[in-house]
C-alpha cells in the first residue's frame, strides 16, 4: 500500500505588530485604508483579520511512496505551505487532524512508522522553534475542481477582485466533467503571502482537512 512521506519541515513566524504595520501600508498603496478599524478594511476585500493572534505558516516537502525516477530513487513532490494560522489552530489542524494520518500509516514522516502522540510533539516543537519569515515562495497556488466562475458567491466574487490586486494568475480547464481553475501568485512581500493564504482558504471547491497551498522556493 502506498503512503505519503513528509521529508522536511519548517515553521515560519509573522508576529501580529509586523502583520499590523504590513497590512496598513499595503492598504495605504491600495488607497483603501480608511478612518474605520484595521478588521474592516480587510473584512471589505473579503479576508478576516486576526485579532493580536501572532500568525504561523509551516513549509513542508512530500512525496508519494510508490512514485520512484529513472535512477530508483523516490520522487519527492512539491513543497506545500500551511496557514497562516494561529498556533493553537496550527496544533489543531497541522498536529491533531493529520495524527489520524500518521497513525493509521497513510502519512509518514521521513517514510518511518510514527505515532500520533510523536507527530502532535512534531508540530508543537516546529511552532515552538518557528523562525521570522526571511524568504518568500517563488510562486504558491491553488487548483479548484468544482466551482463554476460563473456561480461565485458574492463573497467569493470579492474575493477573485482583491486577487487581483495581487496580480494573481487565473487558468481555466477542465478536471474530469467540471470545471478547473489554478489561481497563481507571486508574492513580493510576506503581508502579499498571507493575503493570498487567507483567500485561497476562503475558495473551498472540495474543503481539505488541513489548509494547503503549493509552493515553490
Amino acid at each position: 500500500m502506498s503512503y505519503s512521506i513528509c521529508y522536511a519541515m519548517q515553521a515560519w513566524h509573522y508576529p501580529y505588530p509586523d502583520l499590523l504595520h504590513d497590512a496598513k501600508a499595503w492598504l495605504a498603496e491600495q488607497n483603501r485604508w480608511t478612518a474605520n478599524t484595521i478588521e474592516h478594511d480587510m473584512a471589505a476585500l473579503g479576508v478576516s483579520f486576526p485579532r493580536h493572534d501572532d500568525q504561523f505558516v509551516v513549509t513542508a516537502e512530500f512525496g508519494e511512496s510508490n512514485l520512484f525516477d529513472e535512477y530508483g530513487k523516490r520522487v519527492r513532490g512539491e513543497w506545500a505551505c500551511h496557514g497562516f494560522l494561529n498556533q493553537r489552530d496550527a496544533v489543531r489542524y497541522l498536529g491533531i487532524r493529520w495524527s489520524e494520518d500518521v497513525e493509521s500509516g497513510a502519512l509518514k514522516p521521513n517514510g518511518r512508522w510514527s505515532t500520533a502522540e510523536s507527530w502532535i510533539k512534531r508540530i508543537k516543537q516546529q511552532l515552538k522553534q518557528a523562525q521570522p519569515v526571511t524568504s518568500l515562495p517563488r510562486y504558491c497556488e491553488k487548483s479548484f475542481y468544482s466551482i463554476p466562475l460563473n456561480a461565485l458567491t458574492d463573497k467569493q466574487q470579492t474575493l477573485m477582485r482583491t486577487l487581483t490586486l495581487l496580480s494573481v494568475q487565473q487558468t481555466t480547464g477542465l478536471h474530469g466533467e467540471a470545471q478547473a481553475f489554478r489561481l497563481t501568485c507571486q508574492p513580493k512581500t510576506v503581508f502579499e503571502w498571507w493575503l493570498f493564504c487567507q483567500a485561497m482558504h476562503q475558495l473551498p471547491s472540495e474543503p481539505a482537512v488541513v489548509p494547503m497551498l503549493s509552493i515553490d522556493w
